[in-house]
């Protein structure tokens, strides 16, 4: 069958390959559909065409043969020398000197003749084979024709045509069950057999998938060595023994040395001419020093006579080698591009056949897969959990940690059978799992006659979001309950605080989830630093409101405060125990660049009498991370914010907030230590901050000495 005739019967061919694959159950394509579809492997292409058709197809005609480059060309040098005069051989003069010109001048022509030839053919043949493989002329109908056999390839007919089967059984699978779900869950109307899908899908574009295997360079060379394509008759004579594979040439990595300027080596001529010599030769009946004679005398001589022979004899193999270079790639690129095309093709190929098939195939399949879908609802049980209620046994609305609750669940059969099924409740916070048995009527609602009675456990963290999953059959559905006792201390609480003073007030809000009026006990019990345990308030809370208690802690130590390590535990306690609980406390204000408490704490210490030792060196590690603070804030700051503090005597950082601070204090002071030194410990810091910024550096320590 001719391959353009192909497609006008696919449409035949389909119909007998869906029927083949029907095993006559009327269930089509969706048989085998419950496990995952792979995608087949790609198919391997024997890259079918017509041998007589195979090369290139005069699209780009071999070009003029380029010069052949300078840097391989034989330098000519000519030395003066004295002219010979020719002797005829046997007389006197025939001597050393004679004879090994003449072998000089013999081994020159040869070499031009034989090796330079076969060098500048090698040469000229990788040349004009690079050409010719990066010539988009030279293998355009060759794609071409490569894209028309691939295209209409019989295997691409048929891998399109199950394409189209799988693909299409796939989604038909899946609207059809769809569709007999709609109608069964419908439980206002009896379910009728209704084949027409409820939409009809367009077929995939399949865009971007690879159906054969791509092709490869290398395999190209291989079923085209150079040792079997029809070389000119010189050239095959320069290619004999040559090692330089073409498959290197094209694969664009460091060229091979194609070129070997040996050929007019005097050592190597004279070499090749000595093994011709017999022993019985005049060569070989001279004595040893006159056989190095001869030698010095051969190898001085081989250049001029080099020079002397008709180069050309050497150049036209560069002609030809081009020529032939030109000729072999032309054909591999007509394959490597005709292999492309095929391949290509056969993926279009493909793509259009399963765009055909595909109609025809959903249709198929739809029929198959909806006839066994209805057939399994009609006949089965299909349970289902639609609703599920969390009770807490108490009724108050909160569902606590060890608390008793209840489930409900309402159920419904879609199906058309009736069943007996386990309804189970479950969770991963629940003191162990409820069942029962239910039977469920032919397409009916249904509620547990009773609810699940379970226990949450007693160890569920409070505040806990948690579900309780109602299963049957397949079905299952998650409630999410949370967890937690009624009385919580909201987020509302605040912490206000006179650090200099020492003085902390609490204001705790607390809420009330439940729907009862609750009593409960706050406690404020030390967690850090000089904090004392404050006295402990009774609270009423009513039913989903709160309220709020004031507690107020005095006398504290300042530096606790600035340092933020003062904290109170914050809990609300009712008979049965903690509902709830947090760690409070004034944040810290040492680093906080806003603030100036820490600061003049530190002058107020420096004006007492007596300042005792432990406040000066916390309070003096706490104002070194407050310079840590300052000196990111600087490196963000646009300029030098520690140049201008110096030069213009500014507080624009809190280091020059310092050293203008001691300039106009530092009189007042008692307690020298507090500051004493203070300021080469700054500058030693400095040299530890990250970053690197000299010249903000530099100013920091300029300032730094400021402080003394």
């Amino acid at each position: 069958m001719n391959a353009r005739t192909l497609f006008p019967v696919a449409s035949i061919v389909v119909a007998a390959t869906l029927a083949a694959a029907d095993p006559g159950n009327g269930n089509g394509l969706a048989k085998g559909h419950d496990k995952e579809r792979q995608r087949p492997a790609p198919v391997d292409l024997d890259w079918k065409r017509d041998a007589k058709a195979r090369g290139p197809k005069g699209d780009a005609p071999v070009p003029s043969t380029p010069a052949v480059p300078e840097d391989i060309k034989v330098v000519v040098v000519v030395t003066p020398r004295t002219p010979r005069v020719a002797v005829p051989r046997g007389t006197a003069a025939d001597s050393i000197p004679d004879r090994a010109a003449r072998a000089a001048d013999e081994m020159a022509a040869e070499a031009v003749r034989v090796w330079g030839f076969r060098q500048y053919w090698r040469a000229g043949f990788a040349q004009g084979f690079d050409q010719s493989m990066h010539d988009p002329r030279v293998a355009a109908s060759e794609r071409a024709e490569g894209l028309r056999y691939g295209h209409f390839d019989p295997r691409a007919l048929l891998t399109g045509q199950q394409l189209a089967q799988d693909d299409a059984g796939d989604q038909a699978r899946q609207a059809a069950e769809g569709r007999v779900r709609d109608q069964f869950m419908d439980l206002s109307r009896m379910p009728q057999r209704d084949r027409d899908p409820a939409f009809r899908p367009s077929a995939p574009s399949w865009a971007g998938v690879l159906f054969a295997t791509a092709p490869v360079i290398d395999a190209v060379f291989t079923s085209m060595p150079l040792s079997s394509y029809a070389l000119s008759r010189e050239g095959r004579v320069a290619a004999d023994g040559w090692q330089v594979q073409p498959a290197v040439l094209a694969r664009g990595e460091a060229r091979p040395q194609v070129y070997e300027a040996t050929w007019k080596d005097a050592d190597r001529a004279f070499v090749v001419w000595r093994d011709r010599q017999g022993r019985s030769s005049y060569y070989g009946r001279l004595p040893s020093s006159d056989r190095d004679r001869f030698r010095t005398i051969f190898v001085a001589q081989f250049p001029d006579a080099l020079a002397g022979c008709d180069l050309d004899a050497a150049y036209s193999g560069w002609r030809v080698g081009y020529a032939d270079g030109w000729r072999y790639g032309a054909s591999v690129q007509g394959e490597w591009a005709y292999r492309q095309g095929y391949a290509e093709g056969f993926d279009a190929g493909v793509r259009d056949a399963a765009a055909i098939a595909w109609p025809f195939a959903f249709r198929h399949a739809y029929a198959g897969s909806y006839d066994a879908a209805f057939s399994r609802w009609s006949s089965t049980a299909q349970p289902a959990v639609v609703a599920v209620r969390v009770f807490d046994a108490n009724d108050d609305g909160v569902t606590e940690p060890g608390e008793r609750i209840l489930v409900e669940a309402d159920l419904v059969n879609y199906g058309g059978a009736p069943g007996t099924f386990d309804v189970r409740a479950s969770g991963r916070d629940l003191d162990g799992d409820a069942s029962r048995s239910l039977t469920l009527r032919a397409r009916s609602r249904a509620q547990l006659d009773r609810p699940f009675d379970l226990h949450v456990d007693a160890g569920t963290p409070n505040r806990t979001d948690t579900v309780v999953t109602v299963s049957v059959g397949d079905d299952a559905l998650d409630t999410p309950v949370h967890v937690t006792h009624p009385l919580v201390i909201d987020d509302g609480t605040a912490v206000s605080a006179d650090y200099l003073g020492g003085r902390v007030r609490l204001d705790v809000e607390i809420r009330n989830l439940s729907r009862r009026d609750l009593e409960g006990v706050l406690h404020a019990a030390p967690s850090g630093g000089s904090a004392t345990r404050l006295a402990d308030q009774r609270v009423r809370v009513a039913a989903g409101r709160s309220a709020r208690a004031l507690v107020v802690a005095d006398d504290l130590r300042p530096l606790d405060l600035i340092g933020g390590r003062a904290q109170w535990r914050l809990s609300v306690d009712r008979d049965r125990g903690t509902d709830d609980e947090r760690v409070v406390g004034p944040d810290q204000v040492a680093t906080d660049l806003g603030s100036r408490d820490l600061l003049l704490y530190m002058v107020d210490l420096a004006r007492s009498s007596r300042a005792p030792r432990q406040d000066v060196a916390e309070a003096r590690a706490l104002f070194l991370e407050r310079m840590r603070a300052d000196w990111d804030r600087a490196c963000a700051a646009d300029g030098n914010p520690y140049k201008r503090d110096v030069e213009n005597g500014s507080a624009t950082t809190a280091l020059g907030d310092l050293a203008r601070t001691l300039k106009n204090e530092r009189r007042g002071f008692e307690s020298r230590d507090v500051f004493q030194g203070l300021g080469d410990d700054i500058a030693s810091f400095a040299e530890e901050l990250p970053g690197a910024h000299p010249l903000l550096r530099k100013w920091m320590k300029k300032l730094a000495k400021q402080v003394g």
